[in-house]
């Protein structure tokens, strides 16, 4: 319904616009009914589209779950987070291999986003690993987000009306505070139409670490992909933070 609504925004703008630019050729806009229907269609649009647009988000805003605690054994967070994604329309995969790694888990969603502006699809990619530094994250990073690049799960190509978000999370017992401060510091590398955004969770201490800045370009998704990360995966801060899951 909201899409709808914004569909129908949207095309009365442009109806107006056109019927605008027809019938004032010369510069100069007579008034005549060409010119009243005009202003009558971008009216209805400039109305609707914001409408259509606010309810989206506080629908979303009002449907958005509270972070739930991370466990502190592998197996459970695993099984929390696969519950959790699927209550949320991902399609869950266990147990598939992408060499060198050994991916305990794959979730994929992709569906039309307001704030996206065309489909999105959200991939998390969820390994347990031991050992981990820089380069290591990076390498999983790369690889996964390739995997999620190669399995579109649409048929709109990337760039045109569709999106890709890829969130490859590696699980141990903890990091080294190395490479916890680089995750945290780190942008990942750009994509056309796609985002790449690595997370680490440590059991120990059941706490999420990821990028905490924010790119001047594509810094609303950004703010997204955390919140996102926060409300689906879980947090040390369970209960204490609402955010809105774009």
């Amino acid at each position: 319904m909201k899409l709808k609504l914004l569909l129908v925004g949207i095309a009365l703008l442009f109806a107006g616009f056109v019927i605008a630019a027809v019938s004032c050729t010369s510069g100069t806009c007579p008034g005549d009914q060409s010119s009243a229907l005009a202003g009558f269609l971008l009216i209805g649009g400039l109305v609707i589209t914001p409408v259509a647009v606010g309810w989206s988000l506080y629908d979303r805003r009002k449907r958005t779950p509270v972070s739930s605690p991370l466990a502190s054994e592998p197996a459970e967070l695993l099984d929390n987070l696969s519950k959790r994604l699927a209550s949320n329309g991902f399609e869950i995969q266990r147990d598939v291999d992408l060499q060198p790694y050994h991916l305990d888990l794959v979730a994929v969603r992709s569906r039309f986003e307001l704030s996206k502006f065309g489909k999105m699809t959200r991939f998390m990619l969820v390994a347990k690993v031991s050992d981990v530094d820089a380069s290591m994250v990076q390498d999983y990073s790369s690889r996964t987000t390739k995997y999620a690049l190669d399995n579109p799960h649409t048929g709109l190509p990337r760039g045109l009306g569709r999106g890709v978000l890829s969130i490859p999370v590696l699980v141990s017992e903890d990091f080294d505070d190395e490479v916890k401060t680089w995750i945290t510091e780190t942008l990942a590398p750009k994509h056309w139409a796609a985002f790449e955004f690595p997370v680490l969770i440590s059991t120990r201490l059941r706490q999420l670490y990821y990028c905490k800045k924010t790119p001047v370009w594509g810094a609303a998704y950004y703010r997204g992909f955390r919140r996102f990360v926060e409300t689906q995966i879980g947090s040390q801060r369970a209960g204490s933070e609402r955010g809105a899951v774009n």
